[in-house]
């Protein structure tokens, strides 16, 4: 009496009958349409009731006067499970209004739980469902293994005889479901269970993919950023008495380095630019800071290039 399609878009549309809200439309209630209605168009004021304004629809079955769709779950959770229509033979799984002639157009999700009170009902959820005139018929399975870890192809659910494995160190899954895990990415590390990667922090490095861990770069070096894939990312800062263009983390110059020449001065490591002797002082070249001259003796017009440079103060008159 109705049809249910979906698109590759993920959404469901119906057409035919709504007399028991089969349509899921609580507007259209025991009238019928040729025109394909958008399942859960009239839904958007009971969110909190049902699916919500815009599910992704991953599955759609019809009975004779009830239908049942699966909605994508969030995040990688697993898809959940609804049923509406009408409930005359207890098709929705529902006590209450089960054996009347009640309409049910508001979605009512069915979950594993509610279904058996069997110890550890909440490791599976609604995988299928099957609908004939007036009765349900739904397949459950293992839920998905948990990010970080494996499971048995090709869905990567445990089921009985299975089981998820963890990842181990170096290795990560990144979502619900998976049946790899993947080694990290040089430049990368993981702990086990991981379900993503820790790009190497400043001044380290992994080499290879698969790192557990990310190694340090020689004394006096650092990297231009986080996640540096091997050793050459690590270069070494200039030290005092020389200088470089290229600058790494916005604040230290690194390799290569050019000597100051006679006369000039960079203080300090990681500087790019050599600051002239002042006049009374000097520096030779590669210097990291200016000597003052001794008593009675100062340089001219400038700083000097060593302390030759520093002559004896003419006298009073």
């Amino acid at each position: 009496r109705h049809s249910l399609l979906r698109t590759d878009q993920g959404e469901a549309w119906g057409f035919g009958s709504n007399y028991y809200g089969q349509l899921a439309s609580p507007s259209l209630l025991g009238a019928s349409t040729a025109v394909p209605l958008r399942l859960g168009a009239d839904l958007v004021d009971r969110a909190e009731e049902s699916w919500g304004a815009r599910p992704e629809f991953v599955g759609v079955a019809a009975g004779s006067e009830h239908s049942a769709v699966l909605t994508a779950g969030e995040g990688g959770e697993e898809a959940r499970l609804w049923l509406f229509g009408s409930n005359r033979w207890g098709q929705l799984l529902r006590p209450e209004g089960a054996g009347g002639w009640d309409t049910q157009a508001v979605p009512g999700e069915v979950r594993v739980c509610g279904l058996s009170a069997e110890e550890g009902c909440e490791a599976y959820a609604p995988l299928e469902m099957h609908l004939g005139g007036d009765f349900s018929l739904l397949f459950a399975a293992s839920v998905f293994c948990p990010e970080g870890t494996r499971g048995p192809p090709p869905l990567g659910r445990p089921g009985k005889g299975g089981r998820c494995e963890e990842c181990v160190a170096g290795s990560f899954a990144p979502a619900p479901g998976s049946t790899v895990c993947s080694a990290c990415p040089a430049g990368s590390s993981s702990l086990p269970r991981a379900a993503s990667c820790n790009p190497c922090p400043l001044n380290t490095y992994a080499p290879a993919p698969g790192s557990t861990l990310c190694f340090p770069c020689p004394p006096g070096a650092i990297t231009q950023g986080e996640g540096s894939a091997g050793l050459g990312a690590c270069r070494e800062v200039c030290a005092a008495g020389t200088v470089s263009s290229l600058l790494y983390q916005d604040l230290f110059a690194v390799e290569p380095c050019d000597p100051c020449h006679p006369a000039t001065a960079s203080q300090g490591v990681g500087q790019t630019q050599c600051v002239p002797c002042s006049n009374g002082t000097w520096a030779e070249a590669m210097s990291g800071e200016c000597t003052a001259c001794g008593p009675g003796t100062s340089t001219w017009p400038a700083g000097g290039a060593s302390a030759l440079d520093c002559r004896a103060l003419c006298g009073a008159g």
